[in-house]
């Protein structure tokens, strides 16, 4: 039996003993710049079994590239044979970036083809999902073309396999890499519009990361220190509304001065300042909580800007943040004094207004992150694979 024979027959044993018989038999014929190994033959051909003995007893033969320009990965691929790829890529994960003819990758292979049938789909789908667990690195790797697989996946008008990138991208919080030109200046939306290809990008799909790109702050320790001193200016700004200057009048029922009477000259009505109201009132009294909401306002924007670009990890710090400005917001009513229409009026427009803004400030990342979860929740079954990513 010749060790082609073995190949086809996919028996081990033979191929062992034809070793025995001849040592280099392997390396014969496998030898020049681009030669057609053993384990060409036997991936192509679908042989799993001698093919990862091969691939155990020769690992240099399974980056070899033949002279049509294909590793032993790109001939299983071509002749789908799925499951002997798998099998290959527990050999060694970064098979999956050899490249090959074009500066094809096993990743922008299966990224780009489509199946016969519904189950072939599934599979290629499923084997695109597993390929990007095992190896992060391998989205980045680039065709002769400057393309990513998520480009050659546009192109090819695979919007399964684009799906399924497209959520991993997010979950690994890779979405910067749908900003990459191709070489001839494109990116992913430029293809995506001019092939008018519209459900390839939904609303969805650029609102989350355009609102973290545009306001998230990224830079590790910039965001802690925003975090930390816009923390400790909110915590100041909301004590003092608790805490006014001048404080609030106690009762002084045992005061006979503080009780008496005050008559004026046009009037014999009586005032009395009641227990705790805020002592100070007038300009002094609008001046200070202008400028105090401004204070709170600005460090919880910043605060909300900084956590934007940590997704749904600062979800709860958000909802802390929205709940503390209601409270600020009930605080800061019930200190006014309404003791006519127009200050009445005055106050509920300086209550509402900075805090509908402030309100709309913390809804806006909540909302982007809900339209973001139903984008990621309707990403293909495939994400099975993703999630261990």
């Amino acid at each position: 039996m010749t060790l082609q024979e073995a190949i086809a027959a996919d028996n081990v044993n033979e191929l062992y003993n034809l070793i025995e018989l001849n040592k280099k038999l392997l390396d014969d014929g496998s030898k020049g710049p681009f030669p057609n190994t053993p384990l060409h033959d036997a991936a192509g051909k679908g042989k799993t079994k001698v093919a990862m003995e091969i691939g155990i007893l020769k690992p240099s033969f399974a980056r070899k590239l033949n002279l049509g320009g294909y590793s032993p990965m790109h001939s299983a691929l071509q002749n789908k044979h799925y499951g002997t790829v798998r099998a290959l890529m527990t050999l060694n994960r970064k098979l999956i970036r050899v490249r090959g003819r074009g500066g094809i990758t096993p990743l922008h292979f299966v990224a780009m083809e489509k199946g016969d049938n519904e189950q072939e789909n599934v599979e290629l789908l499923e084997l695109l999902a597993e390929f990007l667990s095992a190896c992060k690195s391998s989205i980045e790797d680039l065709t002769s073309q400057s393309e990513t697989a998520v480009h050659v996946a546009i192109k090819r008008d695979n919007t399964k396999a684009f799906k399924v990138l497209f959520g991993w991208l997010k979950r690994v919080r890779l979405t910067q890499i749908l900003k990459w030109k191709d070489q001839n200046g494109n990116t992913v939306l430029h293809i995506a519009a001019s092939k008018e290809h519209p459900e390839f990008f939904s609303r969805e799909l650029t609102s989350f990361e355009n609102y973290s790109n545009s306001f998230g702050i990224h830079d590790e320790t910039a965001r802690n220190t925003i975090l930390v001193v816009s923390g400790l200016i909110a915590t100041a700004a909301y004590q003092a509304v608790l805490s006014p200057p001048g404080g609030f009048r106690q009762d002084a029922s045992s005061d006979p001065l503080a009780n008496s009477t005050i008559l004026t000259a046009n009037s014999s009505s009586i005032s009395i300042d009641e227990p705790g109201s805020l002592v100070l009132s007038g300009g002094n009294l609008y001046s200070f909580l202008y400028l105090n909401s401004a204070v709170f306002l600005l460090s919880v924007t910043s605060l909300s800007f900084a956590a934007i670009s940590l997704g749904r990890r600062s979800f709860t710090a958000y909802l802390s943040l929205f709940v503390l400005s209601i409270a600020y917001g009930f605080f800061f009513s019930i200190e006014l004094p309404l003791s006519s229409l127009s200050s009445a009026l005055t106050g509920t427009l300086l209550v509402l207004l900075p805090l509908s803004l402030l309100l709309l400030i913390l809804l806006l990342p909540i909302l982007f992150w809900l339209r973001h979860i139903r984008v990621v929740n309707r990403v293909d079954a495939t994400r099975r694979w993703v999630d261990n990513t």
